[in-house]
């Protein structure tokens, strides 16, 4: 016998009252956290809201069928996610992530032997306030008893000044 769709809901209702502890126990068995399980059994019931025409006598199949089908997406997926999540600690991007922090300590080791030797001592005053305590030009200027303007024009000279001299390291 055939069902129309206005009557979908009343049986798919019916079947959640009977079938829900076999469709939970489809996916408890395969070690699914039981949050987990209670999403994607409601997941089942949900999908066949969505059929337009369901025959009574084979819906518990398709109950079952939808839950087996859910399981194996659900299975497929928590596999991908654990490949994704070990590829990324494979010792290539350890080692990547090594290479990089030994460029950035000597790209500062190198800033840091500019500063100190190829700037005079305001300029590196300021570099140095506003690179390592992130102060702004006013706040430089004021600290220093200098004109905005002229803190920001010897900023902008260190800045060339390491920019260079870092470009010629990498």
């Amino acid at each position: 016998m055939n069902i129309s769709s206005n009557k979908v809901g009343q049986l798919v209702g019916k079947a959640f009252a009977s079938y829900r502890n076999e469709v939970l126990s489809v996916f408890l068995q395969y070690g699914i956290s039981m949050e987990d399980a209670e999403d994607l059994t409601q997941s089942v019931f949900l999908k066949l809201l969505g059929v337009d025409i369901v025959h009574e006598e084979s819906l518990k199949a398709l109950v079952m069928v939808t839950a087996l089908n859910l399981r194996k997406d659900y299975c497929r997926r928590q596999a991908f996610r654990r490949k994704s999540l070990a590829a990324m600690d494979t010792p290539d991007t350890i080692q990547h992530s090594c290479e990089h922090e030994v460029m950035a300590k000597d790209i500062e080791a190198v800033e840091q032997y500019v500063v100190s030797k190829r700037l005079n001592s305001i300029n590196a005053s300021i570099y140095s306030l506003s690179r390592r305590e992130g102060l702004p030009a006013k706040d430089i200027a004021l600290r220093l008893g200098l004109d905005v303007r002229a803190v920001e024009y010897r900023l902008y000279y260190a800045r060339k000044i390491v920019r260079e001299k870092i470009a010629l390291v990498i």
